[in-house]
This record gives structure tokens, C-alpha cells and sequence, in this order.
């Protein structure tokens, strides 16, 4: 299968995944992973297949997928992460309470699960929703809404939680809406990146195009 590369330099490759697309390899799926098909590009085109993931959705995300072709550039870049700007685009349920906002939430992570807070403590972080409206994409008596997410770190699952939370769950979300979600392609797409460059420093802002939606 072919891949999408996005960008790519000696220190960095940027590749786009698909939704249901699986990026890292394990025992009973090691050659039709986006890692392990990344890293035969590189071997057929430099004879090198050293990489290691730095960014990727999650699995029934789509999106950019940053890698790094070495582990000192792994290292520095792991480093950056919260510093990291990701621009997201989300179909979502339900009428929007405003078209845009900033939405202050009081959260506790447990081991990558995140619950309401009700009090300020040790365990309890400030986390912010910033979103904006695109488009309205409502068909009969069902609202759906095309909304960009900016969002800085990588914070897996957090905005689908956020809207969760709301009342507007990302369509075809099995992780956060109780009711079965049957065969429902997931519409969030991390589309763009941004970050610095290990060996200049200089700022890099990279995007895919979105996928055809509703």
C-alpha cells in the first residue's frame, strides 16, 4: 500500500493516516502498520529504516502523523510536545450553544481517563476547548456541525471528551457517546501540526486536506 508523505527532511517524516489505520507494530501486525510501511519507503529510497513515532492519532483518527528518523531527533522533539499546535476539524453532534468559544474545564487524568474535577487539588488541571464553527451540515431533524479545534500538547482524546461533556459528541464516537455507534467512520481529523525544527529551530506548520465528510 502506498503512503501519503506529507513532508520530510533528514530529520523528520510527516505521513497522513487514515481513519482505522493502525501506526505502531506489534506481534500480529507488523507489515501493513503505517510504521512499518513508513519505514519500507525509507529502506527503498536510502536504505534506511530507522523511525520512531512522535505524534499520531489514535486509531480511528485521522490525520498527521509526525515521525522521527533517529532517536536523538525522537528525544528533542518528545521534549517539545506541549508546546506542540494542533488544528483539528470535528463533525459534531447536536446544536452548538455558541458558534464559537473558549470553554474553561476543571479535569483529573488517570491513567489516560479524564473525569469532571468539582474542586481544584493536586490531582485536578485547567484545560481549555477553543473551537470555531464551519459549517452547519444539519440533514432533516439531526444537527451536525463542521467545527476547527486549535489545541496546544498533545492531549490524546481530551477534546473529544470536552465535547463530550457539552452535549455535542464527535459523531461516530464509540469511546464517548453511550449508545452503539454501529459501523460510524469517527469525523475528527488532527489536519494540521505545528512545531520547531531540531536542527534549525525554525518553525514548521504542516496540513493534510480533510476528508470527505457527511
Amino acid at each position: 500500500r502506498d503512503i501519503s508523505i506529507l513532508y520530510e527532511d533528514r530529520e523528520v517524516i510527516i505521513v497522513s493516516k487514515l481513519s482505522g489505520q493502525s501506526v505502531t507494530e506489534y506481534k500480529d501486525k507488523k507489515d501493513d502498520t503505517l510504521l512499518s510501511m513508513t519505514k519500507s519507503y525509507l529502506k527503498n529510497k536510502y536504505h534506511k529504516n530507522e523511525l520512531y513515532v512522535v505524534f499520531a492519532p489514535q486509531t480511528d483518527e485521522s490525520g498527521v502523523c509526525l515521525m522521527a528518523k533517529n532517536k536523538m531527533v525522537l528525544n528533542w522533539l518528545e521534549k517539545q510536545k506541549e508546546s506542540f499546535k494542533f488544528h483539528i476539524s470535528a463533525v459534531v453532534e447536536n446544536q452548538l450553544k455558541h458558534k464559537n468559544d473558549k470553554i474553561r474545564f476543571l479535569v483529573e487524568e488517570n491513567n489516560g481517563i479524564y473525569s469532571l474535577a468539582k474542586e481544584q487539588s493536586d490531582k485536578s488541571q485547567t484545560v481549555f476547548l477553543y473551537y470555531s464553527t464551519k459549517e452547519d451540515l444539519s440533514m432533516g431533524d439531526n444537527d451536525y456541525f463542521q467545527i476547527d479545534i486549535t489545541q496546544t500538547g498533545d492531549k490524546p482524546y481530551l477534546n473529544r471528551f470536552l465535547l463530550s461533556q457539552i452535549g455535542n459528541p464527535v459523531y461516530g464516537d464509540s469511546v464517548f457517546q453511550r449508545q452503539k455507534q454501529g459501523n460510524k467512520i469517527l469525523r475528527y481529523c488532527i489536519y494540521g501540526i505545528e512545531f520547531l525544527r531540531p536542527s534549525t529551530n525554525k518553525h514548521l506548520k504542516i496540513e493534510t486536506s480533510l476528508p470527505i465528510w457527511l
